[in-house]
């Protein structure tokens, strides 16, 4: 019986002992009914403070001083008579006397670490520091911190050196890094806020006005157009409104892969449409390299040797670097025909000396009683120079055009 007592003694003994180094480390709990391997309670939990603002709180620690100085460069910081390995942890935040703080990524001696991010300037040799302990880490039963709160308020999922507000590394080579899954009828949004000012949403689940198709967006809250819209059929739609269905500046069929600028109906490859004055639909290409790089249109066929580009800006081929020219890239290739800065026209030639000259051929006129119009220099006669059927040079009077 008084062996019983004792025993009793001295378990209560034990209890009020843990308790108080509990409240001691700045752990604390109201109405507690169960104390063993869980801990059930209905008040409030609390580390680091007595005062519980929430079911349960933790206050971080204030920071350490560190033994030693350190130095950086980029992201490795040197220590000297540091103790690294017993002091610090990845994922801790490196407080530098004058340099702000960064977050420890890793520690691979005693006088050498590695943080996330480098300092805007390199610490200078002997600078002191201080460090603080992450306010929470998660685990797992082989010693990997598998979540983890800085003491910046950072959180790291996959990693305990987060770099962000919510920092997420995939550690496993299948499965998506974030799911963001929407029920029934709702949407799926993910938001990102710039300052207030500006509201952009990844928005699955975006139905354009007029439409009933719900497809996927990058949304412009603010303005509200969507600017990014992929439909159910994989039409892609760029630089719309909020119906980019029918206001797009690009648009690619995803089922044809046709595209149309200007143009939510394109009929050819690429279709350019334009409907406000001065703004034609023209296709600009333009290269500001010296003569020698092309800069044109490439047409390339399915049929043999169907290769031919019409450009300028090739002086090497085509006699002067703004001659237009048509060159063929296959069979047998070269420049077939230009035109120069004052107009010459030269077939077979690079460097036509007249309106047009033909070298290398013959100019032929197929229909009968047509041929070569000239005109008289007061402009009011004009005549063609052809033959009649005996072959004989023959001058016919026509109305000058």
């Amino acid at each position: 019986m008084r062996s019983l007592t004792k025993l009793s003694t001295m378990l209560a003994t034990l209890v009020v002992v843990v308790f108080s180094v509990l409240i001691y480390r700045g752990w604390a709990q109201s109405t507690a009914t169960t104390i063993g391997s869980n801990i059930t309670t209905t008040g409030t939990i609390s580390a680091g403070t007595t005062s519980a603002l929430s079911s349960l709180s933790i206050q971080g620690a204030s920071s350490s001083t560190g033994t030693g100085t350190i130095s950086s460069s980029g992201t490795t910081v040197t220590g000297s008579g540091t103790s690294f390995l017993t002091e610090l942890h990845a994922g801790d935040v490196l407080d530098a006397t004058g340099y702000g703080s960064r977050i420890i990524s890793a520690i691979s001696s005693n006088t050498s670490l590695t943080i996330t991010n480098a300092f805007s300037t390199n610490l200078a040799s002997g600078t002191s520091f201080s460090f603080r302990l992450p306010l929470a880490r998660f685990i797992n039963s082989s010693g990997t911190t598998k979540v983890a709160v800085n003491a910046l308020g950072l959180v790291g999922i996959g990693t305990e050196s987060p770099s962000g507000a919510v920092h997420v590394l995939q550690t496993v080579s299948t499965g998506p890094g974030l799911i963001i899954q929407s029920a029934s009828d709702a949407v799926a949004v993910l938001r990102l806020n710039f300052r207030d000012s500006k509201l952009w949403e990844f928005y699955a689940g975006y139905t354009p006005a007029g439409s009933d198709e719900s497809g996927f967006a990058i949304y412009d809250r603010t303005n509200d157009k969507a600017p990014f819209y992929i439909s159910p059929s994989d039409n892609l739609y760029l630089g719309g409104t909020s119906d980019p269905t029918t206001s797009s500046a690009v648009f690619i069929n995803g089922t044809t892969k046709l595209v149309g600028i200007g143009t939510t109906d394109p009929q050819t490859g690429l279709n350019l449409a334009s409907t406000a004055a001065n703004n034609q639909a023209v296709i600009r290409t333009e290269n500001t390299q010296g003569s020698g790089t092309n800069v044109g249109l490439w047409i390339i066929g399915g049929a043999t040797n169907a290769n031919w580009l019409i450009g300028t800006n090739r002086g090497d081929i085509a006699g002067a670097g703004d001659n237009l020219m048509f060159y063929k890239n296959a069979g047998t290739g070269g420049t077939k025909l230009v035109i120069q800065d004052n107009g010459n026209v030269g077939i077979g030639t690079t460097s036509p000396g007249a309106k047009l000259q033909v070298t290398g051929g013959n100019i032929y006129t197929s229909t009968a009683g047509n041929g070569l119009v000239v005109k008289s220099p007061d402009g009011n006669t004009c005549k063609t120079i052809g033959i009649d059927n005996a072959g004989a040079i023959l001058l016919s009077a026509i109305t000058c055009p």
